[in-house]
């Protein structure tokens, strides 16, 4: 007898593909002013960080730093947002991550300081910012007591002042480079991780006037 063929072995099913949705863009163009905007553009050059309204941030003068918590308080993941001003910028977004993701955000900002291991220039005379290398000490002591899982820290361009002058922007910008890494460094060997958030940019004009004068076409 002949034997059958063996049967044909049933086609594998083809991979499901999700099909994604194209997002939809606004038509190109000028587009108007979208409604409900805030703060409005009458106060927006009035406007401040809600922390600083709190007194969750330093100015020129303070030193030690306030003990501020957002999110949850009890939090199994400490998260900590450390910096200048241009670092408070960013606490919205952290204090919203705090409340959805349950960490416990501590935040340590003071203005015209960034954490760096440098002594940055400040003021008319740009003198040594003593302050602000007070506060750093303070801070990096706070953060080595806590521990945190996660460090944001942000800042804007700074001159520096090693006590015999005030460096060229060249000299500065390398020896901020290395203030930096120098912080940093304490902060990864207490186990956490340091994630540097790029300045916001600077756009050189009055961006509320600018948009108060062309609400019905912004590009």
């Amino acid at each position: 007898p002949i034997a059958s063929p063996p049967p044909s072995p049933s086609p594998s099913p083809s991979p499901t593909v999700a099909i994604v949705p194209k997002p939809t863009m606004p038509p190109p163009g000028p587009q108007p002013l979208p409604a409900g905007v805030r703060p409005p553009l009458s106060s927006a050059a009035g406007d401040t960080e809600a922390i600083a309204r709190d007194g969750c941030t330093l100015q020129d003068f303070g030193v030690a730093p306030p003990d501020c918590v957002f999110g949850d308080a009890h939090g199994a993941t400490t998260v900590v947002l450390v910096g200048d001003s241009h670092a408070a910028q960013w606490v919205p977004t952290f204090r919203a991550l705090a409340e959805q993701r349950g960490w416990r955000l501590l935040v340590y900002t003071k203005s015209s300081c960034p954490l760096v291991d440098t002594s940055v220039a400040h003021g008319k005379n740009d003198r040594p910012f003593t302050g602000c290398s007070a506060w750093n000490a303070d801070v990096q002591r706070i953060m080595a007591a806590e521990r945190p899982g996660l460090v944001g820290t942000s800042s804007t361009a700074y001159l520096v002042n090693d006590g015999d002058g005030v460096l060229d922007q060249e000299r500065s910008d390398a020896q901020m480079v290395e203030g930096f890494r120098a912080s940093w460094a304490r902060l990864v060997e207490l186990g956490a991780v340091v994630v540097p958030i790029a300045d916001t940019p600077r756009p050189g004009f009055d961006m509320a006037e600018c948009v108060s004068a062309n609400e019905g076409s912004l590009r």
